[in-house]
């Protein structure tokens, strides 16, 4: 769900977990924090902060299987 006027980005991912330890991802020219809410022990639920309004292009690659988030302000 992409909710621009709280400037976010919510992806439910499935069959899948996180790490107990996590590094932050850097800094971004767009992105605020990334949150990572683990809902049942094979659901994660990620919550994109955008500093500003931005347009978004998502994807999925195949070989290997990849989700691509291109965020252009």
């Amino acid at each position: 769900y992409i909710s621009p006027k709280e400037k976010k980005l919510y992806l439910d991912l499935f069959q899948t977990d996180i790490p107990s330890q996590l590094e932050s991802f850097g800094k971004s020219k767009f992105v605020e924090r990334v949150n990572f809410f683990p809902i049942q022990k094979d659901t994660l639920s990620v919550e994109v902060v955008f500093k500003k309004n931005v347009t978004l292009d998502i994807f999925y690659l195949s070989g290997p299987g990849r989700l691509v988030i291109d965020i252009k302000g």
